[in-house]
């Protein structure tokens, strides 16, 4: 288990298993043991505002920015990180494609075991993962 806090000033910090970088870390081979104290993610890369809501499924986490883009990290066996593979994504990386368009702007994200859900400025909701 995982879990991941936003702060009243934009900061997230995650702390929990990270076997498969849920927390927003590289592994390091020591994630049989859950980390003792909250980690700050100091850098996100290709951050296009600041977080306004992180989400944790069972073992990947969510970010949503207040642009409206979304990132994601960790297990994606079942593409519930919705970056196009099935791999561990190891660092907090942006979703293209359909969230990329500005009319497909994200007003709010949801997770639930290995899915993920989103809901767009307009309306539309998209799910993915199993």
């Amino acid at each position: 288990a995982h879990l991941a806090v936003l702060t009243s000033t934009g900061e997230v910090y995650s702390a929990g298993l990270n076997c498969y970088g849920q927390c927003g870390v590289q592994p390091t081979g020591e994630e049989l043991q859950p980390f003792d104290e909250p980690l700050q993610l100091h850098h996100i890369p290709h951050l296009r505002g600041k977080i306004s809501r992180v989400c944790c499924g069972l073992d990947h986490t969510l970010f949503l920015t207040t642009r409206g883009s979304v990132l994601a990290c960790g297990w994606s066996a079942d593409g519930q990180t919705g970056t196009g593979g099935v791999e561990s994504v190891l660092e907090v990386t942006e979703i293209d494609g359909v969230f990329a368009e500005p009319h497909n702007r994200v007003s709010a994200v949801f997770t639930c075991a290995d899915s993920s859900f989103a809901v767009t400025a307009a309306g539309l909701l998209c799910a993915w993962g199993n």
